[in-house]
């Protein structure tokens, strides 16, 4: 597993696992960086001494948010999600941090500190700065994390809390993505590999399945779909 994100100066940044293969517990996570206008990557530097299991980046555009790093860390044995940050456009990182702490009703019944992870893929930010990031828990619980403006890193001591949405309506699912329907953010399609796949044109506040979708995505990327007489037509 690997993640890849632009900041905002145009800089690309990659996380991955070295290793011999997927699940080898000898694996370490390491990061390099692409700036803008350069050609060549800096030279690889070990975050973490075991794998990621899986894991996605990110940095929100409002002026001043850090890159966000969530994952969950696999071999010996899967452990709850990590969190780092950085402001430094990728050269430096936090300490890792958990998930935080959040009387969210989804969340008490399997406690973020808990199995909980992102998605691969990166979040929807809505004009407001507001993050949905499709997520997971104990492996085959799909949810989405809403991830505040004020607190993106899930721990300012005056930041709004972080907390979920999960319909009655979801079922068992893995590897949750959005596919953004309309440039408004009226239709926002999740979806995910296991399970059913949803559409809400009121931000979260209803949902309908819709049907049709190929099975056996991982990590599509929250991506436009909005094409005259495309797909999203009609959902």
């Amino acid at each position: 597993p690997s993640m890849l994100c632009e900041t905002r100066d145009g800089t690309f940044i990659f996380m991955w696992n070295g290793g011999p293969a997927e699940g080898e517990s000898g694996n370490r996570i390491f990061f390099s960086r692409r700036e803008k206008n350069s050609t060549a990557c800096s030279e690889p530097v070990r975050l973490e001494s075991r794998q990621i299991d899986f894991g996605a980046l990110y940095q929100p555009k409002q002026a001043g948010a850090p890159v966000i790093a969530g994952y969950w860390l696999g071999v010996p044995r899967r452990s709850p999600a990590a969190l780092r940050w950085s402001y430094d456009d990728g050269r430096t990182w936090t300490e890792r941090h958990g998930f935080p702490e959040t009387n969210n009703s989804f969340w008490a019944a399997a406690p973020a500190s808990g199995h909980f992870r992102l998605s691969m893929s990166p979040p929807v930010e809505f004009p407001d700065g507001t993050l949905w990031w499709a997520s997971e828990q104990e492996h085959r619980k799909p949810a989405i994390v809403v991830v505040p403006p004020d607190n993106y890193t899930g721990h300012e001591p005056d930041g709004a809390a972080w907390s979920s949405i999960q319909p009655t309506t979801f079922q068992r699912g893995v590897h949750g993505d959005f596919l953004i329907l309309t440039p408004d953010y009226d239709g926002i399609l999740f979806v995910n590999r296991e399970g059913g796949d949803y559409v809400t044109h009121d931000r979260g506040k209803t949902w309908k399945e819709v049907k049709g979708i190929p099975k056996g995505v991982a990590g599509v990327a929250a991506v436009s779909l909005d094409i005259e007489g495309g797909p999203a037509q009609g959902w």
